[in-house]
C-alpha cells in the first residue's frame, strides 16, 4: 500500500505535488493535530513497509552474492577495453566568501579522484532498470564507486532490493519480462535527475562510440527519463542506435552486454543518515569526476550545436520558478539577492523551460554563473573552462560542499559560495529552505566582480 501511494504521487505532475504539499505545510502542519496524524501516519508506514519488504523478500526474493565489477572481472577472467586509467589531481576545495558566524567544512585543496574508465563485453547477463545492478552467475555485479556499507541506492530504499552486510549478500525479487541479443546498459539509480544523466550516464555513449565495435548495440534506457534526456540522446546517436525504454525494476536478460564503468558517481542516500537521522562528515572523496568523459561531452555538445555562440550572454544567474524547479529547496530571501544580481547586468534564465540544443547553446558562452545548488549547474559542462560559478547554498551541520567544487575542479572552473541559515523547521535536513546571507553575499559579489574576469 505504502509503496502503491509513494509511486502514484511521484507520478502526480509536479505542479500539483507542489501545490499539495504546499497547502499542508502552509495551513494544516502548523496545528500539533496534524503534526500528530502525519508523525502517526510516518511510524505506521515505516512498520509496514519493513513488515512488507521481509515478507515479500522471504517468499520472493533471490538471494545473491555481492561483489564489484573489478572483483568479478579478476575473479572470472573477464578482459576489459580501458578508455581512459584512473588517476587523481589536485584542484581547488570549497570557497566561502563572506563573514559567517559558522564555520564550513571544506579543506582549500583537495585530491580529485577520476575514475578508471572500462569497457566489458558481457556474456548472458541480466540488467534491472532503475539500478546499477547486473545479475550474473548468482552474483550481483555493482559499480567499484558504490559502496554498500555507505550507500543506500533507491531499489533498497523502495524495498526491491534488502542487502546484508554481514553476510554480503542481496535479496532482489523483480520480474523479467523480456529479453534481448544484444545491448549497451544505460541505465541507473538516479538516471532521472539531469545532474547525474550529464555526469553518470550520458557520456557513456560517447564512451562507447570512441572504441571500435558494437556500431548496431541499442540502448537499454530507464524509461521514466525526462524527454530532454531522450533529445540528448539522440543528438549524439550517430550510429542511430534502437533505444530501449525498461520500466522500473524490470529485468531484462542480454545475451550480449556492453557495461561502462561510470564516469562520476554521488552516493543516491547515505546508510549512516537513515539509520541516525545525522549526517557524517564529509569528504571530498566521496565524489568522483572523469575530466576526460566531462571534456569529451563537452565538445561533441558544441560540435553537435554548432561550436560556442559568441551571441549567447557571457553572464547568467540560474533561477529556479516553482513550476519548473522538482525540488523543496528555496532561498527565501531571493528578491533582495536578485536586485543586487540585476545591478551587474546578469542575464536571467530558467534552464528547466529549454530545451537540450538550447542549453548547449546559451551556457557555451558564459564565464560567469550564479546560482543556487542544483541540478541546473550540471550545464556548466557546456561552458569553456575558466568559468567563474557562485552558488548560493544553505548551512547545516557537516553540510557537504564537495560535489560541486569537484564537479567544477573536473571541468576547469572555480567555485565559490555564499551560505546563509536555513529557514524552516521541518522536511530533510538537505532539502530545507535557507536565507542568504546579504552582507555575504555581497562580499561575493564584489569579488566575483573584480577577480572574475571580463
Amino acid at each position: 500500500m505504502g509503496y502503491h501511494c509513494y509511486w502514484f504521487m511521484r507520478s502526480l505532475p509536479f505542479k500539483v505535488r507542489f501545490v499539495l504539499r504546499a497547502l499542508f505545510y502552509k495551513y494544516l502542519f502548523k496545528y500539533r493535530s496534524f503534526k500528530t496524524l502525519r508523525g502517526a501516519i510516518t511510524v505506521c508506514h515505516s512498520h509496514y513497509f519493513k513488515a512488507r519488504v521481509k515478507v515479500l523478500h522471504g517468499l520472493k526474493g533471490r538471494k545473491y552474492m555481492l561483489v564489484t565489477m573489478s572483483d568479478f572481472a579478476a575473479q572470472h577472467a573477464l578482459g576489459s577495453i580501458v578508455i581512459e586509467p584512473g588517476s587523481s589531481k589536485p584542484i581547488a576545495g570549497p570557497r566561502f566568501l563572506g563573514k559567517y558566524p559558522f564555520k564550513p567544512i571544506g579543506d582549500p585543496t583537495v585530491q580529485l579522484d577520476m575514475p578508471r574508465l572500462e569497457l566489458f563485453h558481457l556474456r548472458n547477463a541480466n540488467v534491472i532498470g532503475g539500478t546499477n545492478f547486473i545479475s550474473m552467475d548468482g552474483h550481483i555485479v555493482y559499480p567499484d564507486e558504490f559502496l554498500p556499507e555507505r550507500d543506500v541506492c533507491p531499489a533498497e530504499l523502495n524495498g526491491i532490493a534488502e542487502i546484508n552486510l554481514a553476510t554480503k549478500t542481496v535479496s532482489l525479487f523483480s520480474t523479467q519480462t523480456k529479453s534481448v541479443e544484444k545491448a549497451i546498459s544505460m541505465l541507473g539509480s538516479c538516471t532521472g535527475n539531469y545532474a547525474h544523466w550529464l555526469t553518470e550516464t550520458l557520456p557513456k555513449l560517447l564512451l562507447v562510440d570512441s572504441v571500435q565495435g558494437w556500431r548496431d548495440y541499442p540502448l537499454l534506457v530507464d524509461a521514466w527519463i525526462h524527454p530532454n534526456f531522450v533529445k540528448s540522446i539522440e543528438l549524439f546517436n550517430k550510429n542511430r542506435r534502437e533505444i530501449i525504454r525498461i520500466k522500473r525494476w524490470e529485468t531484462v536478460k542480454v545475451d550480449s552486454l556492453i557495461e561502462v564503468t561510470p564516469p562520476a558517481y554521488i552516493p543516491p542516500e547515505y546508510r549512516h543518515f537513515l539509520q541516525t537521522k545525522e549526517l557524517s562528515v564529509p569528504t571530498a572523496a566521496e565524489f568522483p569526476f572523469s575530466a576526460y568523459a566531462l571534456n569529451m561531452l563537452r565538445n561533441a555538445a558544441h560540435a553537435a550545436t554548432g561550436g560556442i555562440d559568441l551571441t549567447a550572454p557571457k553572464k547568467l544567474y540560474l533561477f529556479r520558478s516553482p513550476e519548473s524547479c522538482g525540488n523543496t529547496r528555496h532561498v527565501t530571501n531571493i528578491d533582495d539577492i536578485e536586485r543586487i544580481i540585476k545591478k551587474f547586468g546578469y542575464t536571467m534564465l530558467d534552464p528547466a523551460k529549454l530545451s537540450f540544443e538550447d542549453q548547449i547553446r546559451v551556457f557555451s558562452n558564459a564565464r560567469k554563473i550564479i546560482s543556487p545548488l542544483g541540478a541546473a549547474l550540471a550545464n556548466t559542462i557546456f561552458t569553456p573552462p575558466g568559468c567563474k560559478v557562485l552558488g548560493l547554498s544553505p548551512w547545516y551541520h557537516n553540510a557537504n560542499y564537495y560535489y560541486f567544487s569537484n564537479f567544477m575542479g573536473a571541468l576547469g572552473h572555480t567555485m565559490s559560495y555564499a551560505l546563509g541559515l536555513q529557514a524552516d523547521q521541518w522536511g530533510h535536513v538537505v532539502h530545507k529552505n535557507y536565507e542568504i546571507d546579504l552582507a555575504a553575499f555581497k562580499t561575493a559579489m564584489k569579488y566575483l566582480e573584480t577577480n572574475g574576469g571580463p
